[in-house]
């Protein structure tokens, strides 16, 4: 789940195809995720065995939380709800506060769930068929060369002393232009 969204985020979504053999029933399936029992069946899955009431609030079982199978919460809840995933359904925020279970977590969302957040939020803006390649060309490089230093720097092979370097480098492989190329388009985007 991320904290803000663009107005319409295309992951989630569903539609009917016309090649669907039982229309109505997949209408009515997608209509069930919105009623108060498909709410609750997408977030907290089957009431006694992933989740019980307690006071009223939905709260997740051992075999969620703390899985006999040593799985994360994460693939724990994969098993009994959509929730953790995308879809065309609501997510309870009582699902997410027992997601969030590392104090970080928890944190990190407070941080982002500031009022104005959507001013952070890069719109869908449309660069120039030569911008799209020469910024295309640019992130590739850098976006390899992150995800190696990433690793890098996780495992401990690379030292965080480097860490200046690794700015530099990114740097010195185009990032100011691509920056360039996505303001150029914002501010044509703002124009409009």
């Amino acid at each position: 789940m991320s904290s803000t969204e663009l107005p319409y985020a295309q992951t989630g979504s569903a539609a009917i195809t016309g090649s669907c053999k039982s229309v109505e029933l997949a209408a009515r399936l997608l209509d069930w995720a919105y009623s108060p029992e498909g709410h609750m069946f997408y977030n907290f899955g089957i009431e006694g065995e992933s989740y019980n009431l307690v006071n009223g609030y939905p709260t997740y079982t051992d075999i969620i939380l703390k899985n006999p199978k040593g799985w994360p919460v994460a693939q724990g809840l994969g098993a009994y709800v959509r929730s953790v995933y995308n879809g065309p359904f609501v997510q309870d925020i009582r699902y997410f506060e027992q997601y969030m279970v590392l104090p970080a977590q928890k944190e990190g969302y407070k941080t982002w769930a500031i009022e104005d957040a959507l001013k952070y939020v890069l719109p869908t803006i449309t660069p120039t068929p030569e911008e799209s390649r020469e910024f295309a060309q640019i992130m590739n490089e850098i976006n390899t060369y992150r995800d190696e230093m990433e690793l890098k720097f996780i495992l401990g092979t690379e030292n965080l002393s480097g860490w200046d370097s690794y700015v530099s480098t990114i740097r010195r492989m185009g990032l100011e232009r691509a920056q360039a190329i996505q303001e150029a388009a914002l501010t044509r985007y703002n124009a409009r």
